[in-house]
């Protein structure tokens, strides 16, 4: 009896059965949310402001995501846990940031 019902189960329910996605919130719409807060969909895509990804170390600012190019600007742009690498370390104003200047070579 036990083999008929698991049978039933694998033949008939199982293939007609969702299992949706686990959903990112993604605050800034970079396609990459927080891993902090999502939900669960039965649907086979995530709802708008949402995302399949979990990786965003800022998920308040579009500029920040794993990838991103780095833009002086003092944060980490990248998520590699590095601030303005490669960047000129002084500007001419005073402030430790460069005006979005990559060093040479």
């Amino acid at each position: 009896m036990k083999k008929l019902v698991f049978m039933f189960i694998a033949l008939f329910l199982l293939p007609g059965m969702a299992f949706g996605l686990e959903c990112y919130r993604d605050q800034d719409q970079d396609g990459h949310g927080d891993s902090s807060t999502f939900q669960n969909t039965t649907d086979d895509y995530c709802p708008g402001g949402y995302t399949t990804n979990s990786d965003d170390c800022d998920d308040t600012r579009k500029s920040v995501y794993p990838g991103a190019p780095e833009l002086c600007d003092g944060l980490n742009n990248d998520c590699d846990s590095q601030v303005d690498e490669g960047c000129v370390s002084a500007g001419k104003d005073g402030d430790k940031y460069a005006a979005n200047r990559k060093k040479k070579g």
